[in-house]
């Protein structure tokens, strides 16, 4: 194991949930939606109307057919970790907060709010983001099993920056990022400790386990 591409993960979301953390305390969520709504610019619209799509489902099913040709297990603990995130999610959403207002109908009139066009506004079901789980779960998997620096930098920051973009974009406020943000890294370290950290016997003697999809024939 790498352990230094490990413990920049490690460090960067703690310093990125401490922050965020404060920034919740002291300021409540539409004071920061009017903030990061208010600061906008042509590039911005862009930038963040395309890296929001880093959230959406196709880009893990993309991740998880790649894998195949890595190894069985991080497919495994791919797929598992992206299953009960969602799950999580989706209780959240629709069980336990059901019908949480997103900014557009929160507000009420969005008119007076900088939108970004070609972006279909949502009204309910805001807490938490679904995209910042994915996002950051994907971004927690590929660390793991990539383990280079430079490679966790630019996960991380990926993973930030959608997060952000679902709020600039109007679809949710800084709580439903931070809390999906939490869901989608505790799945991926969860499935990585079940998979690949602390694996049980009778997963490490499955005959298939730690094999890949190959193209190539012997001989």
């Amino acid at each position: 194991m790498k352990k230094k591409g490990v413990a920049l993960l490690y460090y960067g979301l703690i310093i990125y949930l401490l922050i965020f953390t404060v920034i919740i305390l002291l300021f409540d969520k539409v004071s920061i939606f009017y903030f990061v709504n208010t600061h906008y610019s042509p590039f911005l619209d862009q930038l963040f109307y395309y890296l929001t799509v880093l959230g959406n489902g196709w880009v893990y099913l993309i991740i998880m057919l790649a894998m195949i040709w890595v190894s069985y297990r991080y497919v495994l603990m791919f797929f598992s970790a992206l299953v009960i995130k969602s799950i999580i999610v989706q209780v959240l959403k629709h069980l336990i907060f059901p019908g949480v207002l997103r900014p557009q109908q929160f507000f009420e009139n969005f008119s007076g709010f900088h939108r970004v066009n070609g972006v279909e506004l949502l009204n309910y079901n805001s807490f938490p983001s679904g995209h910042s789980a994915t996002v950051f779960c994907i971004a927690v998997f590929l660390s793991l099993i990539i383990k280079k620096n430079h490679w966790t930098v630019i996960f991380i920051v990926l993973a930030i920056l959608t997060g952000y973009s679902r709020i600039y974009l109007g679809q949710h406020f800084s709580v439903d990022v931070y809390a999906g943000s939490i869901i989608g890294m505790a799945t991926a370290f969860f499935s990585y400790r079940i998979f690949v950290a602390k694996p049980a016997d009778k997963l490490n003697r499955i005959s298939w386990i730690d094999k890949k999809l190959s193209i190539l024939k012997a001989g």
